[in-house]
Order: C-alpha cells, then structure tokens, then sequence
C-alpha cells in the first residue's frame, strides 16, 4: 500500500458550520437568480430523498434546477459572491489553521464536498487548500444542463481522491489525514492513517472509538 502526503477535508459541518446548499438556494432566491417557487422543488427534492434515499442525486437536481440553462459565466461572479459573503466569514478558525499548518508540513490539502462545484469552487481563492474536489454540475458548451454527475459523498469521495491522485481502481493506497463530521465521510477517514471526526455527534463517536476528536470554533 502506497501512503500519499495529502489530508482531505470535508466541508459542511467540518469546516464551516451546516450545510451550503440551502443558504446557496436563499442567496440565488434573494438576488433574483432563481424564483421562489424553487423552494417548493427543494422540498420535493428533500421528501422524495426522504422516501427513496437512492434518488438523492434526483433530489439535489431539483434543488438546484435553477441552474439549468444558464451559462457557466453568467453564474460565475453570483457563486462567488456568494461564496465571499456567506461561506467566509462562518469558516472555522480552528480548521483553517489546521490547513495552514498541514500546508508547512509540505503536505498536499484537498476539499473533498458533496456540495456542488459551481460554488464550491471559489473557496481556493480563500483557503490555501490545493484543490476542491465536490459534486459537479454537468454543463454542456459551457450551459449548465441541469444534471449532476455522483454525488461526492460516502465512499464517492474516495473514488474522486483515487482519481485526483491519477491511481487506478486496484491500486491501494492511503492518505495522511482525513476530517469529516458525518457518517458521510467514514470511508474517506477509514483511508487515512490519522481520522479525525470535528464537531461529532456523540452517537457517531461511539459507533467510531477510533477516530480522534476535535472541536473546532
């Protein structure tokens, strides 16, 4: 087994408190970028999930639906925006120091986020992370279609990790570090040879002893 000098952060709730997408959805809501009635196809987005946890891709599609038919440029300066005023400053202290230090240590940071691409990539203009790896909006000749490819969570994430590494699918490796907050990210912290569970609930701390805890601010 091949060891690779990169730690991987999840975001939500790791890095930055709750979830991004629903604020995402009331930011785009408020700047006229998407019309109220969204609202209504989140909430089926959500209960259909609820019903069938397999259609969670479907789900997030309906949330995001918005989207579709846009040009990737026309959106561009909107996520960002949304990124510098509703993403930055929840950010947790504690976790962009642990990103600084992993960074001096030479190692490599990635993002690894079930939210999608289209906004969570504006973060690398904020975190000194190396890459974003999340959930990405299909878009076709630059249009938004509407679709969204895996969702970047679970064992996904270690399947985008392996390919951000360039590492076939029966290669075996491990990564140095690995912080999540959900059971969402359990296979991404099994990968590491050091997994840290931030901000935890307590249930998720007994069913996993061996992860260490951090509280972050």
């Amino acid at each position: 087994m091949k060891a690779y000098p990169l730690a991987a952060f999840d975001f939500d709730g790791t890095l930055c408190p709750g979830d991004s997408i629903l604020p995402f959805l009331q930011f785009a809501v408020k700047q006229g970028i998407a019309p109220p009635v969204q609202y209504l196809r989140a909430g089926f987005g959500y209960i259909s999930q609820m019903l069938f946890p397999r259609r969670l891709v479907r789900a997030k599609e309906h949330t995001l639906s918005f989207i579709k038919g846009r040009r990737m440029e026309e959106l561009d300066s909107f996520c960002a925006d949304f990124v510098k005023l509703h993403l930055v400053p929840r950010l947790y202290k504690d976790g962009i120091d642990e990103i600084r230090r992993l960074k001096k240590d030479s190692c490599t940071v990635v993002i690894v986020s079930a939210s999608p691409n289209i906004y969570m990539k504006h973060l690398l203009n904020y975190i000194p992370a190396d890459a974003v790896i999340a959930t990405e909006c299909e878009a076709v000749d630059h249009i938004y279609t509407g679709h969204i490819h895996a969702n970047c969570k679970g064992v996904e994430k270690v399947k985008r990790i392996r390919e951000f590494l360039n590492l076939s699918p029966e290669e075996s490796f491990s990564i140095a570090k690995a912080f999540g907050d959900s059971k969402h990210d359990i296979p991404m912290l099994s990968i590491a040879q050091k997994g840290y569970l931030i901000n935890a609930p307590q249930q998720l701390i007994k069913s996993y002893p061996d992860f260490a805890l951090m509280q972050w601010r």
